[in-house]
């Protein structure tokens, strides 16, 4: 850190931003997750949804050209942030209940 930051940070500071950021991370991933569960339940209608664990996903090409055909100006929006913002669309979370409420749909 010393050679990146040394210069404009103490290591307590560095420390302070550090947490400072990762906390807004954490809250901004949150709330990213709630922005893409209410367009879920726009869609599909209201349901206890849970955040899919850290594991590989099967991916379905298919279903991902669905998503973005419904939520097309989302994708690109969030792949237009250089950051994590609140209204990012959450790829895994859409997907995994994408495929379990279009499924049950049919």
């Amino acid at each position: 850190w010393r050679e990146q930051y040394g210069s404009i940070l103490t290591e307590e500071e560095l420390r302070e931003t550090t947490w400072s950021t990762r906390r807004k991370l954490l809250d901004t991933f949150g709330d990213s997750l709630k922005y893409v569960n209410r367009l879920m339940n726009t869609r599909f209608g209201n349901s206890a949804r849970k955040v899919p664990a850290h594991m590989p996903h099967f991916i379905d090409s298919q279903v991902v050209r669905e998503m973005h055909e419904q939520w097309n100006e989302q994708f690109e929006e969030t792949s237009a942030n250089r950051f994590r913002s609140p209204l990012d669309m959450q790829f895994s979370f859409t997907h995994m209940y994408w495929v379990t409420h279009a499924t049950n749909a049919k």
